[in-house]
């Protein structure tokens, strides 16, 4: 397993115990230039907090009004 995928876990176990809802997400298919490739983590805290090496687009950016 890629050292990223662990620092995912580890963190994700971390969060939970925190108190945090966490969404855990695997990279199922890629296709062109991806930044990581399948079998890639990342994870989300209910805050926003993320881990993992792929780019998430911000609030703003996926408001269709480009405003929180």
């Amino acid at each position: 397993m890629d050292s990223v995928n662990l620092e995912v876990l580890k963190a994700s176990e971390s969060w939970i115990d925190a108190g945090h809802r966490v969404l855990l997400v695997t990279v199922v298919k890629t296709w062109g230039s991806s930044p990581r490739p399948e079998g890639s983590m990342l994870a989300v805290r209910d805050d926003d907090v993320g881990i993992g090496r792929l780019r998430m687009a911000s609030r703003a950016e996926r408001s269709p009004t480009g405003h929180r």
